[in-house]
């Protein structure tokens, strides 16, 4: 009895193992598809459902670039300035050699009127290369040859 008992420990902890492995392998692809389906609902405006989603792909993957900077994206979108600055922050820091957090934070710094705060941003984001690099130099320039116009004047 003691020798069945130990095999069905045994097979129950396999199995455990065997699950725990396979979800670990899925993770990406149910993260994927998490992404797919939030930005769905971000396109057709529908940004609370959206966030939800994104926060379940947080759930599943914690530093998902992707699902950090749009779940931030769609909390300014419905003016919630203060937790879209929190996502892109946490994208920042969990990812801190990608440019995608450096720049929707700059924008969003923009956004509230904060133009050196933006700047700081926007020359972090054109350190990095990636998708958004070009457009952060390109706001740096912007903003330096506004500031030379300003003391100009």
């Amino acid at each position: 009895m003691a020798g069945i008992k130990k095999v069905i420990i045994k097979w129950i902890l396999v199995s455990i193992y065997l699950q725990f492995i396979f979800l670990l392998m899925i993770r990406p692809f149910l993260a994927s598809i998490g992404n797919t389906r939030a930005d769905f609902f971000a396109n057709i405006g529908q940004f609370n459902r959206a966030i939800s989603h994104y926060n379940r792909v947080l759930w599943i993957d914690s530093k998902n670039i992707s699902a950090l900077i749009w779940c931030g994206f769609a909390y300014e979108d419905i003016n919630d300035l203060k937790t879209a600055k929190s996502y892109y922050l946490r994208a920042i820091k969990d990812n801190p050699n990608r440019n995608e957090g450096y720049y929707f934070l700059a924008n969003l710094f923009m956004r509230e009127r904060q133009a050196d705060q933006a700047k700081i941003y926007f020359q972090k984001a054109a350190q990095y290369q990636g998708e958004y690099q070009k457009l952060a130099k390109q706001a740096v320039d912007l903003l330096n040859s506004t500031s030379k116009s300003k003391t100009i004047q």
